[in-house]
């Protein structure tokens, strides 16, 4: 009989991947407020931990690059689906061309590695891919073949391309040695009935490539317990708490639960905004301490910064940046703050 693992959660270093892994959103927004473009001194912010303005040590070494809205307007992050017309070849070509934008992305960040005065390299990268959305029936022309997204062979065709577009400009760019290209990111959070069969085709070209093909999903989304049937290498669940909502800490307990049950990894969120209060960075720490759910430095982590960055924490929440840091490296103790009911 097998031993059960002692981990019941996707390990923090599964397939050899740095975690966790910090997510950062490209382009422009539903509000039109600017197009983000990730400078070397953004990148370095979330690279090191600054210590009276000196970067005194690794802060994340691993990075997924997410596209948001092109610059036609119309999304490339499915999240959106139904606000625009459906994304087509030029906006696919542009996240392509933005990517690897010079002094931007990914060559920003090699550059911060490369230059980096304490030991960081190689710095592990994700890279979200562009829906293929099967509202799309006049997306352009792949070596000649006029696509029509409401057929799946052709949805495949765009991102059989579409990769390989990306992984021969990788290997050209210099880029690796001082990053990692790990693999790609599957762009939407809930798979439907339209993407079921679909998932498993992309996950196939994906591993053709020599790349693991990763899953951010909500907790409780359908299909989440077949996540690796689906052929997704690695998953991290967002347990869809914010701390200014009618979801209260419980539902990082349920998450949690449920990511023991069925091997997933922890997606942590520290944000600012009508959704979130003060201390819901608490409550994800803490309840990945050891007397809790014990997901700290134990369960693969993907973490993101919502409408607040960690220059701003350090500059004006000193005891928060401290506590991304402490949580990132496994030393956090709890913190309480006033009314706290655990």
């Amino acid at each position: 009989m097998e031993k059960p693992s002692p981990n019941p959660y996707l390990p923090w270093n599964v397939h050899d991947n740095e975690s966790p892994v910090v997510h950062l959103r490209c382009g422009d927004d539903l509000l039109r407020s600017g197009y983000r473009r990730w400078s070397a001194a953004d990148l370095a912010d979330h690279l090191f931990y600054w210590i009276d303005g000196r970067p005194c040590d690794t802060l994340f070494r691993a990075f997924v690059f997410s596209p948001n809205r092109a610059l036609s307007g119309r999304f490339l992050n499915p999240v959106f689906t139904g606000f625009e017309p459906a994304s087509n070849e030029t906006d696919w070509v542009e996240w392509l061309d933005e990517l690897f934008r010079p002094g931007f992305h990914l060559h920003a960040l090699k550059d911060v590695a490369q230059q980096s005065p304490v030991p960081c390299m190689p710095v592990d990268v994700w890279i979200t891919l562009p829906y293929p959305d099967a509202r799309q029936s006049d997306f352009g022309a792949v070596n000649g073949l006029a696509l029509d997204f409401q057929r799946n062979v052709h949805r495949l065709t765009a991102v059989n391309w579409w990769i390989g577009q990306f992984v021969s400009r990788w290997m050209t760019s210099g880029l690796e040695g001082p990053l990692r290209l790990r693999g790609f990111r599957w762009p939407r959070e809930v798979i439907g009935d339209v993407d079921v069969d679909f998932v498993p085709l992309v996950s196939t070209v994906v591993r053709a490539f020599g790349r693991q093909f990763m899953w951010l999903t909500n907790y409780g989304a359908g299909h989440s317990t077949e996540w690796s049937d689906l052929g997704f290498d690695v998953i991290a669940l967002h347990p869809n708490y914010s701390g200014n909502t009618a979801l209260d800490w419980n539902w990082i307990d349920h998450a949690a639960t449920f990511a023991r049950a069925y091997r997933c990894g922890i997606q942590v969120v520290c944000g600012k905004g009508l959704l979130y209060d003060e201390n819901h960075i608490y409550d994800y720490f803490n309840r990945g301490l050891p007397a809790y759910n014990g997901y700290m430095r134990t369960a693969f982590t993907v973490m993101t910064f919502d409408q607040v960055s960690p220059r701003e924490l350090y500059e004006t929440r000193l005891p928060v940046y401290i506590a991304v840091y402490s949580f990132v490296k496994g030393i956090y103790q709890k913190w309480t703050y006033p009314n706290m009911r655990y």
